[in-house]
């Protein structure tokens, strides 16, 4: 596969044989406990490795609000210190001035050798759905969607194209004609209320046949919520009727709002342009 390196599906092999072999002798030896160390070392040299090199960008930067920027600094080295933080960055930007940019500690964990900068990268997880949900709720403040409209109808018809289900799927699907009926209805209902309030039943879906380059792709994976007659197979259908239960939609949130996004858009504009692209026009 082109989706992972070579040295993992090595690693995972060795794993396998030395765990067989253990079985097989009675050996109960710790191995991974033994690698452990080595691993962390080389992890750690490929993040400094990888770390940014020059002087941090900060130091150019013209701060607005000297004594505001003192009092986060020393907020920060409290936390520090306290170890309720590796390490942290905080900037605040006010009509295009920057009020504020402080910066202390180290990435921690595997990445505790490398210092804080202003260029750091952080792993923001669902931080972002907050932002996303802001930019759809702004479009649809502008006109561009409605809350409580089924989004199959007019902003993202590919997400299930027909009222009833299309042929190709029965018998592509593990559940029998019935069901399929059922659960084609209840996607053709999902509004983006459903999907912000986190209960257009699609909680779990991911789409099919995920790899490195397609999950870097927002495009490509709110593709994967369209019905495809090509891969029936392939089709994503709620697990529950629209609004009858909340679970958290951990991964397919930003893909699901995504497509209402780029579908409300290009119905406005006749333009299909990128999530990024209409992120920051908007």
């Amino acid at each position: 596969s082109n989706a992972y390196p070579g040295e993992f599906f090595f690693f995972v092999r060795t794993n396998e044989l030395l765990q067989g072999l253990g079985s097989k002798l009675g050996i109960d030896m710790k191995y991974l406990d033994i690698l452990k160390p080595y691993a962390e070392r080389g992890l750690k040299l490929l993040s400094n490795h990888s770390a940014p090199k020059g002087p941090d960008p900060l130091l150019q930067e013209k701060i607005a609000d000297i004594q505001l920027n003192k009092k986060i600094e020393s907020c920060l080295g409290r936390l520090k210190t306290s170890g309720s933080i590796a390490g942290a960055q905080v900037c605040c930007i006010k009509n295009d001035k920057v009020l504020v940019h402080s910066i202390c500690g180290n990435l921690g964990s595997l990445k505790s050798e490398c210092q804080v900068r202003s260029d750091s990268l952080f792993l923001g997880f669902s931080v972002t759905k907050a932002i996303t949900a802001t930019l759809i709720l702004k479009m649809v403040e502008e006109g561009f969607l409605e809350l409580d409209e089924p989004i199959c109808e007019r902003i993202w018809p590919e997400f299930a194209p027909s009222g009833s289900p299309p042929a190709e799927l029965y018998g592509a699907m593990e559940d029998d004609e019935e069901m399929v009926l059922e659960k084609w209805r209840w996607k053709r209902s999902i509004t983006l209320r459903n999907i912000l309030t986190h209960t257009s039943g699609l909680w779990f879906a991911t789409p099919s046949n995920l790899t490195i380059e397609s999950l870097a792709s927002c495009e490509k994976c709110i593709q994967g919520f369209q019905f495809d007659a090509e891969k029936p197979e392939n089709t994503i259908l709620p697990v529950s009727e629209p609004g009858s239960e909340c679970k958290y939609h951990y991964i397919s949130f930003g893909w699901l709002v995504g497509g209402c996004v780029i579908g409300s858009y290009f119905l406005r504009h006749g333009l299909r342009k990128t999530y990024h692209t209409i992120f920051q026009e908007i």
